[in-house]
């Protein structure tokens, strides 16, 4: 569905998927190890970053081990855009900050927030029934596998910065 792939296990192909393709563009990327770090962000943003966070709203809600996957590439490319090795010791938090770039399960999230809230302005009709549902679901929510539906008052999530 919309280019989801969902098994009856979960996500886990989905993010193999969005792995493998993201990881193929990072190599590319690899060509352009001498322009500047402001053009490899640029670079970064446009051909790397799409993968790691389409579909937003049912990825957001993809367990915490997958998450980190995603996350660990977008890592990889901070390295490369700052020009940052193995043995400086950098932290991937500090990494984050200096790019200006946000985790990526705290993007997923803001980005399924606007999501919901915009299908809440226009006034779905089926948005009734998702809320009925994840209310009686939120009851017995497994914390592996978290909902995708995010309220207005759901608080950010703390960074996965494996």
């Amino acid at each position: 569905f919309l280019g989801l792939k969902l098994t009856s296990n979960g996500m886990g192909s989905h993010i193999t998927s969005i792995k493998n393709r993201a990881m193929a563009q990072l190599i590319k990327l690899h060509r352009f190890y001498d322009l500047s770090p402001k053009i490899k962000l640029r670079l970064y943003k446009t051909l790397v970053r799409p993968l790691l966070e389409y579909p937003d709203v049912p990825l957001n809600a993809a367990p915490k081990t997958g998450l980190i996957t995603l996350q660990r590439i977008q890592n990889k490319a901070i390295r490369f855009v700052t020009n940052t090795k193995w043995y400086h010791y950098r932290t991937s938090e500090s990494l984050h900050r200096e790019t200006g770039l946000l985790p990526l399960n705290q993007l997923l999230h803001i980005r399924a927030k606007k999501v919901w809230r915009n299908l809440r302005r226009i006034g779905d009709p089926l948005l009734p029934l998702l809320e009925q549902e994840d209310s009686d679901l939120r009851v017995n929510q497994k914390k592996s596998f978290p909902l995708a539906l995010v309220y207005e008052n759901d608080p950010l999530p703390p960074p996965l910065f494996k």
